[in-house]
């Protein structure tokens, strides 16, 4: 067979042919994919999250295919962890204010260009990743509170800039996660037109 390696009786998983290799220009990384082939009798799937090649993650494997000679071959799909990025995009961002008038939180919302950071991290248990909570005033009967931090950029070009949103941690594939933070300038009179 070309492009097969054996290893004499296929009782270990072995690789059948050279890896595939893309590249995802959303997420700026790359993905892995190897095809194995291994007797039906001794196939046992690999844990999600090991890393199969250098900086790779596994995050799937196909169900395995019939190929004859009691032989299984499947695939063994990995990732490495993407790395962080800034993404400019349009928000309209209910700016809060405290007021002494009628009503004690007046909001204005503005469009703005946000930053949106994302960060990558390979974990099994994703409350691990430390979420973030934005400031927000809430009046509630005649009293206002305050919920949430106000987590400000303290440095480089987005200095003074604070998070507008809750920040999000969703799963990218297997135990690859994306925290994304939405960044807001301060506000500024010249804002409103």
């Amino acid at each position: 067979m070309a492009n097969a390696f054996y290893d004499g009786d296929f009782t270990v998983a072995q690789p059948q042919g050279p890896d595939v290799i893309s590249f995802d220009p959303e997420l700026r990384c790359h993905f892995l994919r190897r095809t194995m082939r291994q007797r039906a009798a001794s196939f046992e799937k690999m844990g999600i999250g090991v890393s199969i090649a250098t900086d790779f993650y596994l995050y799937k494997e196909t169900e395995g295919r019939n190929v004859g000679a009691d032989l299984l071959e499947w695939d063994r799909l990995a990732m490495e962890l993407p790395p962080p990025r800034i993404m400019p995009e349009g928000y309209v961002h209910s700016y809060q204010f405290l007021s002494l008038g009628d009503e004690p939180i007046v909001e204005a919302q503005i469009p703005v260009t946000s930053h949106v950071y994302y960060s990558y991290s390979h974990v099994e248990d994703p409350t691990t990743i430390e979420t973030l909570s934005a400031r927000r005033y809430i009046l509630i009967g005649s009293v206002v509170y305050r919920v949430g931090d106000l987590n400000v950029i303290e440095s480089g070009p987005d200095e003074g800039w604070f998070l507008a949103e809750d920040s999000v941690i969703r799963n990218i594939r297997g135990n690859v996660w994306e925290h994304a933070k939405r960044y807001v300038p301060p506000f500024d009179p010249t804002m409103v037109t």
